[in-house]
């Protein structure tokens, strides 16, 4: 099974030295079932970003859950396929997605001693998605910081036709940029979901019943 990564940013060159990124422009089995599908990213732990000018423009930005739906269009030089992106007031963010290779794999033997999400994150065989929003820059710069989620996703293991995440992201910013990884700043796990909508319920079977007695909507719960 092949790892998976989700970006959400602008064209851009990688390294050599990224061996977690797999620049094939390949899509895997776990992408297709993912296109056109909308996601969230839950906001970060922002007390751990040290930088305050840096913590208010995250908080400006992403300070509320984001929302990024792919597409199987492909980038140019094969760096992977466009999505779209959202932040809660509207704002739009360019967004692609790509597939990753293995790295840093736990054996299975080894797997018992590890905090859940990272044991889930580096077991072996698991498909990995990376999300990455590229920022506006901060006010007086024009350096494009990017805020990185690093998540695990499979197939149901009751629906093997639906796609689920395993964890929770482990969130990574990069102040000056992800090809700029000399700074980075580690600030912790964030959920990144399918998004839940109202759930819709008889009006008939409703009425009566003692949770819609208290100014909740009939026919929604």
């Amino acid at each position: 099974m092949t790892r998976l990564f989700v970006i959400i940013g602008m064209d851009r060159e990688f390294s050599p030295e990224n061996q977690e990124i797999d620049d094939s422009g390949g899509m895997t089995q776990e992408m297709i079932m993912m296109k056109n599908q909308e996601w969230q990213l839950d906001p970060i732990d922002f007390s751990k970003v040290p930088n305050g000018k840096l913590k208010r423009h995250l908080k400006g930005l992403v300070g509320k859950p984001t929302r990024i739906k792919v597409t199987n269009l492909p980038l140019k030089k094969g760096l992977g396929y466009r999505a779209m992106g959202k932040t809660a007031n509207g704002r739009k963010l360019r967004a692609a997605w790509r597939a990753g290779t293995r790295r840093n794999e736990i054996k299975n033997k080894d797997i018992v001693h590890e905090p859940y999400d990272e044991a889930v994150r580096r077991r072996q065989g698991a498909s990995r998605v990376h999300i990455e929003l590229l920022l506006p820059p901060m006010k007086g710069s024009k350096e494009l910081p990017s805020l990185v989620y690093d998540v695990v996703v499979e197939r149901g293991a009751v629906n093997p036709e639906a796609i689920i995440t395993r964890n929770k992201g482990k969130v990574t910013i990069y102040p000056r940029g992800y090809m700029n990884k000399s700074d980075k700043i580690d600030v912790g796990d964030a959920q990144v979901s399918m998004p839940l909508k109202s759930g819709i319920v008889d009006p008939a079977w409703a009425r009566g019943r003692i949770i819609f007695r208290k100014g909740r909507p009939v026919g929604q719960v």
